[in-house]
């Protein structure tokens, strides 16, 4: 049971959230923070260690997986671009020359709701979170980039279940953040940002960047939502596009493959009063 949601945002100069198929030739970051990276961020505001665990029929059972079934959900919040980097590698005793995809100044909002099971630990975030307290330094990927966070709101979550006979009603609900695409036959994503004219991503050559273009679905057929035994991943196609602060974009006109069915969540958006705006956590 789910009864609270809780919205913050995070903010660095740079980042990376590195693909767990890289290798040494070219490490690929993800543009949006895997689930699995937010619980960590979750982790180390409560001071829970990544690498804590206990022997269960000689598998290893970490402390951090029970946080796995918190829901998250999460909004680009700027114009995320990426450059790709070299930097040397010393950790096996030679020099080797790793290519690293780098973001540039990302930031983005996140929803998350603990469950019943953890209410404890979900009293302590929130109090960590609104002090500005944290056991553990948060990083945007690495810690060379520390994340600046900051608390905005919580409130009594409110969702609600739709099916195919629910069409008319889904196709005219505003929806942010990233959806389970795999449930999903159509949707459309539309903004009331009038000067967002941008037609194609683009390649900067003077300074090796790539930059996103507002309204494009992007879509992410392994998205992170959960690590077991420390290096076997779970993972969910999702769809996701980039906006700015001000949230001016959103998904619509949702159609549901057959017999499917998708849970959105209600939140209220301080710069959108009076405007109904829907997740779907994950």
């Amino acid at each position: 049971m789910y009864n609270k949601l809780i919205e913050f945002n995070i903010e660095s100069s740079f980042g990376c959230f590195n693909k767990p198929f890289s290798n040494k030739g070219g490490l690929l970051s993800y543009n949006i923070p895997p689930k699995t990276s937010i619980i960590g961020m979750v982790c180390s505001i409560l001071g829970i260690e990544f690498d804590d665990y206990i022997e269960k029929d000689d598998v290893r059972v970490y402390a951090i997986e029970k946080f796995y079934d918190i829901k998250v959900s999460v909004q680009m919040m700027s114009k995320v671009r990426s450059s790709r980097i070299i930097f040397n590698n010393t950790s096996d005793g030679d020099i080797a020359n790793i290519h690293q995809d780098l973001l540039i100044k990302p930031k983005y909002k996140i929803f998350i709701s603990f469950p019943d099971t953890l209410v404890e630990y979900e009293k302590d975030f929130i109090n960590k979170l609104k002090k500005h307290e944290t056991v553990y330094n948060l990083y945007m990927g690495r810690n060379e980039f520390p994340i600046s966070y900051e608390f905005i709101s919580e409130y009594p979550i409110e969702s609600k279940e739709y099916t195919c006979d629910d069409s008319n009603e889904l196709r005219n609900l505003k929806v942010i953040g990233i959806l389970k695409r795999s449930k999903i036959d159509n949707l459309k994503i539309e903004t009331t940002n009038e000067d967002d004219d941008e037609e194609f991503d683009f390649f900067n050559f003077s300074d090796n960047t790539v930059t996103l273009n507002n309204n494009m679905e992007y879509l992410l057929r392994e998205y992170p939502i959960k690590r077991s035994n420390f290096t076997n991943f779970s993972y969910e196609f999702i769809s996701y596009y980039q906006d700015t602060e001000d949230l001016s974009s959103y998904f619509c006109n949702i159609e549901l493959k057959n017999n499917e069915t998708i849970t959105l969540t209600k939140i209220y958006l301080d710069n959108k009063v009076g405007e109904e705006r829907w997740i779907q956590m994950i």
